[in-house]
């Protein structure tokens, strides 16, 4: 799994299991999380990318991943069983009403 972060003195990253890497490093052009949430989306993005040698996470000091936030948009039909859960969910609003 690919993940974005940013460490205590704003320096963005991108990492997975092995530790992470300059986000700068990875992706040339890209300098900040924000920047790099349209490439996460569409899957283009990926961590291990570059020539920069991961960091293991408990060797950094993570801060927020966005130095301030806008909206956020979550999609929770990710898998069948929360499916499932939502269906409940508006069957028993609309039995309430």
């Amino acid at each position: 799994m690919t993940r974005l972060a940013r460490t205590a003195d704003g320096e963005a990253l991108i990492g997975g299991d092995d530790g992470f890497v300059p986000l700068s490093a990875a992706e040339p052009g890209v300098e900040t999380v924000a920047d790099a949430l349209s490439l996460a989306a569409d899957g283009t993005l990926a961590a291990g990318a570059g020539s920069t040698r991961p960091v293991p996470d408990d060797h950094l000091r993570f801060a927020r991943p966005l130095a301030s936030f806008g909206k956020l948009w979550g999609i929770g039909l990710n898998y069948a069983e929360h499916a499932t859960d939502l269906t409940r969910t508006a069957r028993t609003s609309r039995r309430a009403s």
